[in-house]
């Protein structure tokens, strides 16, 4: 999403069919995909630009990129305290189930110290189609 002078205010990425997703991604933290998912890989607005709808929008782009590309259900990773958890849920989203990224004391480790416990939990979440 742009701004009239060009500037990005916002931006998402997806990972549909054989698009390989975010490259930059190591490959142990890559999403894999089921048939007939469209994977939410990141969601991003600046500061100045929340509140102001922007990820709706972008929510609202992704799932009809999602059914052009034939996808039946669109999924999300989001860390637990993330306040984006009441946009998903507010455009339909629904909690499918919880890990503990401190089940692995090397990320535990490195999750707690830069963003606290709350963040120690991954919710992921999908919509139907």
């Amino acid at each position: 999403v742009r701004d009239a002078q060009g500037r990005c205010l916002a931006g998402c990425q997806l990972h549909i069919g054989d698009n390989p997703g975010d490259g930059a991604m190591p490959s142990w933290m890559q999403h894999k995909l089921r048939p007939g998912e469209c994977y939410v890989e990141w969601v991003g607005t600046l500061d100045e630009a929340r509140g102001k709808g922007m990820g709706s929008k972008l929510m609202r782009w992704a799932e009809e990129t999602a059914r052009k590309s034939g996808c039946t259900v669109i999924t999300l990773d989001v860390v637990g305290g993330n306040r984006a958890v009441n946009l998903y849920e507010r455009v339909g989203y629904e909690v499918v189930s919880h890990s503990n990224l401190c089940s692995s004391m090397g990320i535990c480790c490195i999750v707690y110290c830069l963003m606290g416990c709350h963040y120690c939990k991954l919710i992921h979440m999908e919509k139907k189609l």
